[in-house]
């Protein structure tokens, strides 16, 4: 699936607060049409794991909610 410029932009701003609400604050997110690169703290309370387990699965959920094709 690849994003449009603006969904990018949406999405690695909605990724960055999933980050920040796990207090792994984001250094920065970007990425490209077909994928995400995120470089963020990590919490002490967190393992990379969990925390990218969280990001995918809030992001999916999210993507769902905005009809984006592939994800409903």
């Amino acid at each position: 699936m690849f994003f449009d410029k603006d969904l990018r932009q949406r999405s690695h701003a909605y990724l960055a607060e999933v980050l920040k609400n796990l207090k792994c604050p984001a250094v920065i997110v970007g990425g490209v049409a077909d994928h995400v690169h995120i470089l963020s703290q990590l919490a002490k309370t967190q393992s990379i794991a969990s925390v990218i387990e969280h990001a995918k699965t809030s992001s999916s959920k999210w993507l769902k909610t905005l009809g984006v094709p592939n994800f409903a």
